[in-house]
C-alpha cells in the first residue's frame, strides 16, 4: 500500500499547479466583476477571497459584502 501511494507523489504536483490556476483565474474574474470592493480590491486579496469561499469559511459574509452594494 504504501508504494502505491509514492507512485502517485508525481502527480500531485500537476493536481496542485491545476488547482493554483483554477484559483487564479477565479481570483481574475473577481477582481473583474467586484473590483470595487474592498475584499476584491488587490489580486492577493482577491485570492484570500476565494480560498475563504472555496474552503466554506465565512463565504455568508463575503456573499452579504458584496450583493448589498
Amino acid at each position: 500500500m504504501f508504494e502505491s501511494i509514492l507512485d502517485t507523489v508525481p502527480s500531485w504536483g500537476f493536481i496542485s499547479m491545476l488547482l493554483f490556476v483554477m484559483w487564479f483565474i477565479f481570483s481574475i474574474m473577481g477582481r473583474q466583476f467586484f473590483g470595487g470592493h474592498e475584499l476584491f480590491s488587490s489580486l492577493g486579496r482577491s485570492m484570500v477571497t476565494v480560498f475563504t469561499v472555496a474552503c466554506g469559511g465565512e463565504w455568508t459574509d463575503v456573499l452579504f459584502t458584496t450583493m448589498h452594494e
